[in-house]
């Protein structure tokens, strides 16, 4: 559903907003599966993990007040609140501002603060672990909060340029862990291909997310741009355990860097490009074999040792060489990209092999897109 705004305009330095949204959320799932035992039966009858049909809304009321000070400072702040019918789940009051100066010669600081929520993901909500899916674990699992703190710095480097430096702080509250006493959060979901498979859960995680950034632009001027990123970090958070570990996605470090520079040739163009990726490898945890074979895909155990192993750093560089044909009706465009052009083999996922006879060998790392050159032609009229 659109959302709905009033604005109110008081005079030409304050403005107040006033909105509600209402997001409507329909979903119709059914998940079974055949597992393998391989001291009976080749494969057991299917097991239904998921069966949902339902409708939720999600309800944000919000207000915003805008205050320009002066030239140079503006004001920002604001009042958000969430409800979630699923789950019957409220987020009543999340405070939220942001100050901003700007000297109007190029140069801007800014900080921000606010307060956010956030729905877990469907599945979640519906997973039965016995088939029993009339009773699903974590039906009345609440919000996940957050709270945000942003300072920034924005430099132009003349006309085409520009270095922006920010630093920011996340802690997050009220994040899904297991009742069980262990590693496991919710938190982690998402950083690969498989789901994940959670026994009961309650709102009583903690987490934190700490970092630099820093990013030097030339915009496209004299058919030529740049674009260099690098962010150190530090992502980390707790379990029911109540003991702090890395989460999956701390990777430490990323940095990347993009280019492209165009050549006249006549009345046709030339285009070659860069774009490069280098970060830190996500981290993992001992393979849990038993679980594994009952479920007949990769779980970890959320033991002590839970994201505590680290895969190889990640690289990628493509590139891309363009040659455009401009005719008065039509243009031809002849292009090849060389995907991952060094040929890099990064981690994509460990993968759990049923059938494997040893223990040792079932399970086994599989690799993301190696070297691929693409050639392509395309008219356009």
């Amino acid at each position: 559903m659109s959302p709905e705004t009033v604005k109110k305009k008081f005079n030409a330095k304050s403005i107040l907003k006033l909105g509600f949204n209402n997001s409507l959320h329909i979903y119709d799932f059914k998940d079974s599966i055949r597992l393998y035992d391989s001291l009976s039966l080749p494969y057991e009858l299917w097991q239904v993990r998921w069966d949902a049909n339902f409708m939720a809304h999600l309800l944000q009321p919000y207000i915003q007040w805008k205050y320009k000070i002066n030239d140079h400072w503006t004001f920002n702040a604001g009042l958000h609140s969430m409800y979630y019918s699923l789950t019957n789940s409220i987020s009543l009051i999340e405070p939220r501002g942001g100050l901003q100066w700007d000297n109007k010669k190029g140069s801007m600081f800014s900080i921000g603060i606010g307060r956010h929520s956030q729905t877990q993901s469907p599945y979640v909500y519906f997973y039965a672990p016995d088939g029993n899916v009339n009773e699903p674990l974590n039906r009345k699992l609440g919000l996940t909060k957050s709270d945000h703190y942003v300072m920034s710095y924005d430099k132009a480097l003349g006309r085409s340029a520009r270095v922006k430096l920010e630093t920011y702080y996340q802690s997050l509250y009220e994040v899904p862990v297991e009742t069980e006493i262990n590693a496991f959060s919710l938190l982690n979901s998402g950083s690969g291909f498989s789901r994940i498979f959670a026994n009961e859960l309650t709102n009583k995680g903690d987490a934190r997310n700490v970092g630099i950034e820093a990013t030097i632009e030339k915009f496209f001027v004299d058919r030529f741009f740049f674009m260099i990123t690098a962010s150190y970090y530090d992502s980390k958070y707790k379990g029911s355990d109540d003991v702090w570990r890395n989460t999956t996605y701390n990777g430490v470090y990323a940095a990347n860097l993009l280019f492209s520079k165009e050549f006249v040739l006549g009345k046709n163009t030339l285009s070659i490009g860069a774009k490069s990726t280098l970060s830190g490898g996500r981290r993992y945890g001992d393979t849990d074999y038993f679980a594994s074979l009952d479920l007949g895909e990769t779980v970890y155990a959320y033991n002590e040792n839970y994201n505590t192993y680290q895969f190889k750093d990640y690289f990628r560089l493509d590139t891309k060489i363009n040659y455009k044909i401009n005719r008065p009706k039509v243009t031809h465009e002849i292009a090849l990209d060389l995907v991952n052009l060094t040929g890099q083999q990064n981690i994509l996922k460990t993968t759990f092999d049923p059938e494997a006879t040893d223990q040792t060998k079932a399970f086994y790392e599989e690799y993301q897109l190696g070297f691929l050159p693409i050639f392509y032609y395309k008219v356009d009229f």
